[in-house]
């Protein structure tokens, strides 16, 4: 009796321990649920002169302290002037042999950076445009995929 019993308990063990490591996935560009887990903050530094426009800006990561992050995928675009020119947009997923998301794993955060080629000024102010605003210029970021398990 007690070996049966002993039996049905180290079974129902067997059966219960890979459904607590197994890996969570949350998927969808921009779910609300990312944030739960990993968090973005946007640094715009964009400079500019009477000629030029220096596209500049950093998205600097950070996850959640109880998880480890085995694959993430993330989305931006810098848009720039009157008529919303994308000039760089990257859709990046990052696995367990980049180095951005062993730093991300264990130092709990990590950035990414971009500095773009200049941009002439009148390539993209146009001074018949209604608006007439020159200087528009923002990064849109977004978490599209990650997979992830508990510490």
């Amino acid at each position: 009796m007690k070996n049966k019993l002993f039996g049905i308990i180290i079974f129902a063990l067997i059966i219960l321990m890979p459904s607590c490591a197994r890996d969570k996935i949350i998927k969808g560009d921009g779910n609300p649920d990312f944030s739960k887990f990993i968090d973005g903050d946007v640094k715009n530094e964009t400079t500019f002169d009477n000629n030029y426009y220096y596209p500049k800006f950093k998205i600097i990561l950070t996850k959640a302290p109880e998880i480890e992050i085995l694959e993430y995928e993330i989305h931006y675009q810098y848009i720039f002037g009157q008529d919303w020119n994308i000039l760089i947009d990257i859709r990046k997923r990052y696995t367990q042999t980049d180095n951005e998301l062993k730093e991300l794993n264990e130092k709990g955060s990590f950035t990414i950076r971009h500095e773009l080629e200049k941009v002439p000024i009148e390539t993209i102010y146009n001074p018949s445009s209604y608006y007439g605003e020159l200087n528009y210029n923002s990064i849109d970021a977004q978490d599209c995929y990650i997979r992830f398990r508990k510490k």
